[in-house]
């Protein structure tokens, strides 16, 4: 069976609803219409969809009472003998009949499927069998019987359709029910995931779940145990930090990379932008909408987060039933239109499906630090900082949840230290030990506690007090504006100053450790890239990722480098004497770079237009002009 989730691989598709008749197609069924609807897509090349079986239209199951309300029995239909399988898991049989159909009809364009079994949750409304209304549905033990029946059923009737690559529990099933805690989440999803491989242990289980953190009672960890492949829903409005710049800009550009690395290093397990939109006109036009299709296309492609899901195939701005018609926002946010005619971003997603086709399996991207995040910690704001500001340096990070075994990495990144925010001594013990023996360390911390401070970073505390007032830093001439919440007077022992404030106090140094080195900043500028508006370059923006460049944290194994921070470069080996450079403009305008490649010429340049070229190339370097908001493939050879 095809595998769709190898690693190197990118597929471009859609969540799928029909264009007459979105969340009610099924009860609404049009053999024609949807005929019509993956004929387009199949067309624009869009290879995968995900698409529902509607809870209640699948299993219309009702309680039938006798006297004093006392249920007597739980059915599709009461009068009726249980003889068949859809009998006994209380399924429409016309409804299983249509999605027999509809799987066909997928095969037949060369489409897959990824199916999401429990869609309780859609677009804003649930959707729940009339039987199991007002039940919790994580832990009611009538609702889990009937949700196992139901899952057993679709498993076992279409395990042998081609079309089906992979289950999915269901959309966005942690917002079906208020979830008391992580036990509770852990337990359904494993039950629900169980159930599938009890009966299809060849396909992969996703997740299906948004709004992950490595905190809280729908867990990354959590689910990258009881399933195969994550994923995220990485809409600007819905993901806390993410809506405070525009959407063809740097931070909104690596928005959906950086949660899908972020889920990934947390979970431990693949990971791929299952749903993505700019949330349709009101978040920009149709142009800009493009600029950010392009960047996320080329960023999951450029750090292996395997797919690019948009939401939804089909706009439903003439669809008058609740959802659509309690929110505008759920109307346009499609594709193609009842008409045929198609938004500009399906021509984008084309485009790179038919460019990525051409490499195959992209060789992963070589990484230079591993970012530790921590107990207790506003998880998501140091990641997302961490991710930009590497970005901007010149870095290729990857995430780890600390319960997790520290791997083996050229630079190891703990941001955001605070008081109750710190690794434990364990971890601290194998990061130093890695550092001893030649890794490099990077620490930012705002008012925390550390054992053995002066010995690791070099300085001393000479008092610590709550900030009163803002603090300028100058680094390489550069001024840099600090917010903190705290004030540390240092004293370097052994740490050699690389930054001081206004007053001659230090805030950034290095201290060697064994074969390694520390490298220690007193406030955090993580947390301020993610949380606030234009840090890149708008009226907020500080030159926070000198700091990351001034640590010369570059893997070894890297040749090729260049100094623009709004171009982002991932660097890809193909073989002893060659290697990819993905080289990503992040900025709504055209912008020129020059990379250096050491050893390396720049022999090929490619893009999805084709309209791009190296301005000049030699043994060691080359030049090229970058159209705005989109991304280049150069390969460099010795």
């Amino acid at each position: 069976m095809d595998n769709i989730f190898e690693s190197g691989k990118f597929f471009v598709g859609a969540n799928y609803w029909a264009s007459n008749a979105g969340i009610q197609m099924w009860n609404r069924w049009d053999e024609e219409c949807v005929k019509r609807d993956l004929d387009l897509l199949a067309k624009a090349n869009v290879k995968v969809i995900r698409m529902f079986p509607l809870w209640p239209d699948f299993q219309p199951i009702e309680n039938y009472r006798s006297g004093h309300c006392k249920i007597r029995a739980i059915s599709r239909d009461a009068v009726k003998a249980i003889e068949t399988p859809e009998d006994l898991a209380g399924i429409d049989p016309v409804m299983a009949d249509r999605l027999d159909v509809f799987l066909d009809l997928c095969a037949e364009r060369g489409i897959r499927v990824i199916l999401g079994l429990i869609t309780g949750w859609m677009s804003g409304r649930m959707y729940i069998p009339r039987a199991l209304e007002g039940l919790n549905l994580f832990t009611d033990a009538t609702a889990l019987r009937w949700e196992i029946r139901y899952v057993k059923y679709l498993v076992t009737r279409f395990k042998s359709k081609s079309a089906i690559v992979a289950w999915d529990l269901g959309n966005e099933c942690n917002c079906m029910y208020d979830c008391a805690n992580p036990d509770v989440a852990y337990t359904w999803s494993s039950l629900i995931s169980n159930t599938i491989r009890s009966i299809d242990n060849e396909r992969p289980v996703v997740s299906g779940m948004h709004s992950l953190k490595p905190e809280g009672n729908w867990t990354c960890m959590d689910q990258g145990e009881t399933t195969d492949i994550l994923c995220t829903h990485p809409y600007p409005a819905f993901t806390p930090l993410c809506d405070t710049d525009p959407v063809n800009r740097m931070k909104s550009g690596n928005h959906a990379v950086a949660e899908s690395v972020f889920y990934r290093g947390c979970g431990q397990k693949p990971c791929f932008a299952e749903e993505i939109n700019v949330l349709g006109p009101m978040f920009g036009n149709d142009e800009v909408a493009c600029a950010n299709t392009d960047m996320a296309l080329f960023g999951l492609w450029a750090h292996n987060c395997l797919g690019f899901m948009w939401w939804c195939a089909c706009n439903q701005s003439m669809l008058t039933d609740t959802p659509y018609d309690w929110t505008g926002l759920e109307r346009e946010l499609g594709l193609i239109y009842p008409d045929g005619t198609h938004v500009p971003m399906l021509d984008r997603m084309t485009a790179f499906s038919y460019f990525t086709e051409k490499y195959g399996k992209l060789p992963e991207r070589i990484v230079d630090a591993t970012c530790v995040l921590l107990y207790n910690q506003e998880t998501w704001a140091q990641s997302y900082g961490t991710f930009l500001l590497a970005k901007q340096a010149g870095l290729d990070v990857e995430f780890m949840w600390h319960e997790n075994k520290l791997p083996d990495s050229n630079a190891y990144l703990v941001p955001g230290l605070q008081l109750y925010v710190e690794p434990t001594k364990r971890l601290w013990d194998d990061i130093l030990a890695k550092v001893e023996n030649g890794a490099s360390l990077y620490i930012s911390m705002d008012g925390g506690m550390m054992s053995e401070f002066v010995k690791t970073t070099g300085f001393e505390v000479v008092t610590k007090s709550r900030s009163t007032h803002a603090h300028t830093a100058e680094l390489d001439g550069v001024k840099i504006g600090i917010n903190s919440q705290f004030d540390m007077a240092l004293s370097a022992k052994t740490a050699k100053v690389l930054a001081t404030n206004e007053d001659g106090t230090p805030v950034f140094g290095v201290n060697e450790y064994g074969k390694g080195k520390v490298y220690f900043v007193s406030f955090q500028p993580e947390t301020y890239a993610s949380k606030t508006p234009g840090f890149v370059d708008g009226e907020n923006a500080r030159d926070y990722y000198r700091i990351y460049k001034a640590m010369n944290l570059r893997n070894p194994a890297k040749v090729a480098s260049q100094e623009v921070h709004t171009i982002g470069m991932t660097e890809h080996i193909i073989d002893d004497n060659s290697r990819y450079l993905l080289l990503i403009n992040y900025e709504p305008m055209v912008q020129e770079t020059v990379v250096s490649t050491g050893d390396y010429t720049a022999t090929e340049i490619d893009s999805v237009d084709g309209n791009v070229k190296l301005d000049s190339a030699e043994k060691g370097t080359f030049k090229v002009t970058l159209p705005a908001n989109t991304g280049v493939v150069v390969k460099i050879t010795k």
